[in-house]
């Protein structure tokens, strides 16, 4: 199977603007994964807090929870080898 990320975009709250964003990596990298969000807007020049409006990253392979830990203002890794 070829290797892809996969994302679905669902709108649980529309007044509050609140979504649920779900990604799917294909045959990951073992020794972790670093996700990151946008920290400007193109043609705006100033640094964006885009991740602050996060209320939770949750990360599961197989069913089984994933520890995510916060690297920077805009970045988590993701650990595959935590039980």
């Amino acid at each position: 199977m070829e290797k892809s990320i996969n994302y679905q975009l669902d709108m649980f709250d529309i007044p509050g603007h609140g979504y649920k964003v779900q990604i799917k990596i294909n045959e990951p990298n073992q020794n972790g994964k670093i996700l990151s969000m946008r920290a400007w807007t193109p043609g705006n020049y100033v640094i964006r807090d885009f991740s602050r409006n996060m209320e939770a990253i949750l990360a599961y392979s197989e069913d089984v929870a994933l520890t995510t830990k916060k690297i920077n203002n805009h970045s988590w890794i993701l650990d595959y080898f935590y039980k």
